[in-house]
């Protein structure tokens, strides 16, 4: 093994050496050696009623309220670093090109979502598959859908750290009107294949 390597091990043999604790003295050890041993005492009526015996339970109490406190504050503190970081990881995506506006659920495994590349909007399809639906290119719509997403992202820290039920329904109008815009395009798509396919016999 490298020099290293030995140098590290026994740094950490150092460092995590067991402790040993001395081992209390027994009656045989306390008649040889003499008066060196302390006299423990034993409990009886008169100290169970000692109101030091009552400071000890109370202390017990206040130990446990303190311990509530701190493991509270503790799970206060993780749950505030990890809002931190979920919305710094947020700002960061936000700097990409590339970013998902929203979604709809449609199934088991399967969505339609809304995504910004560059200046542009497309409908894309997820399911076993990704699929582009359509570019979305009626710049009122994109004005709409952006203006929502920004106010979305305008949450003030209160709001990240205590989250409030936000109101998504003109989202989903927005995305609900979009979806009909596509089922009236793909409407008019097959009548005119079945157009065609008249013609064509």
């Amino acid at each position: 093994m490298p020099k290293k390597t030995w140098i590290f091990v026994i740094l950490l043999l150092l460092f995590f050496a067991s402790e040993v604790h001395a081992v209390p003295k027994n009656v045989m050890d306390c008649l040889e050696d003499g008066a060196d041993c302390e006299e423990e005492l034993v409990p009886t009526a008169e100290n169970r009623d000692n109101p030091e015996n009552e400071s000890l339970s109370d202390s017990l109490v206040l130990n446990i309220i303190k311990l509530a406190i701190v493991l509270s504050l503790v799970i206060g503190l993780m749950y505030l670093v990890i809002k931190f970081l979920q919305s710094r990881n947020k700002l960061f995506q936000k700097v990409k090109s590339m970013e998902n506006l929203g979604g709809l659920s449609l199934g088991q495994n399967k969505s339609i979502q809304i995504v910004k590349i560059g200046s542009r909007l497309y409908l894309v399809g997820v399911g076993d598959n990704v699929e582009l639906l359509k570019e979305i290119t009626d710049k009122q719509l994109i004005d709409e859908i952006l203006a929502e997403e920004s106010k979305e992202n305008r949450a003030t820290t209160a709001k990240t750290i205590f989250p409030l039920k936000q109101n998504t329904a003109q989202f989903r109008r927005l995305f609900q009107k979009e979806l009909d815009q596509l089922k009236e395009n793909r409407k008019k798509i097959v009548e005119r294949h079945k157009e065609k396919e008249d013609g064509n016999e």
